[in-house]
């Protein structure tokens, strides 16, 4: 069997982040066995594939937080621009969809 240079298994990326987000990183590696990488490549995996579980919930909550929205008494006053609370909550809430 013909083993594989690393350079073609993997390309390199450069990441940039907040001090504090790659400080969380690290502590989660570390406490997890795992390497930075590899915990890199799974969210990105993640966030590309279809039908993933924790997008899924993810979305679910959004949907919950503007139909709670929608059906408050709050959510029903109105802005000069015509538009309800709960319509402006619900826009800015479907942005964050994945």
């Amino acid at each position: 069997m013909q083993k594989i240079p690393p350079s073609e298994r993997v390309s390199p990326l450069m990441v940039y982040m907040p001090p504090g987000l790659l400080r969380e990183l690290k502590v989660f590696s570390k406490k997890n066995r795992t390497s930075v990488s590899k915990i890199v490549r799974e969210g990105v995996a993640m966030r590309l594939s279809e039908g993933d579980p924790y997008n899924n919930g993810f979305n679910d909550g959004l949907d919950c937080a503007v139909e709670t929205a929608e059906n408050s008494e709050s959510g029903k006053f109105r802005f000069p621009d015509g538009k309800t609370f709960a319509t402006h909550i619900a826009e800015e809430l479907k942005e964050f969809k994945r």
